[in-house]
């Protein structure tokens, strides 16, 4: 899995004198992912999480909207709108079966594909 790092450029003073408050968010908005006791309860992992700890999340979503702006004298916009329908997630420790040490022990046993 290719990971992106989502974290937001620094804005330069000028840019943020346009901005009416000087905190600036460190992650666009809504790449935060928040899971309620009824979520939890579905991906009990979660439970055993601490804070600071790092955790892989694997998801299927839907397109819900794809908008292109094109304006004179800037550049163009484009906005995808993704709705997650399913998730994972998992502890930041590979499995014995996911690390190369585990793929050469199936492969010993003629269980790799």
């Amino acid at each position: 899995m290719n990971l992106v790092d989502l974290k937001l450029p620094k804005k330069s003073e000028k840019e943020l004198k346009k901005v009416m408050t000087m905190d600036q968010p460190r992650y666009p908005y809504g790449f935060q992912l928040r899971f309620d006791s009824e979520q939890v309860k579905k991906l009990p992992q979660l439970q055993k999480v601490k804070v600071g700890e790092k955790v892989t999340i694997q998801g299927v979503g839907e397109v819900m909207e794809v908008r292109k702006v094109d304006r004179q004298k800037e550049d163009n916009q484009f906005s995808v709108e993704i709705q997650l329908k399913q998730i994972g997630v998992e502890g930041s420790s590979p499995k014995k079966n996911d690390t190369l040490i585990g793929a050469i022990e199936k492969a010993k046993k003629g269980q790799l594909k």
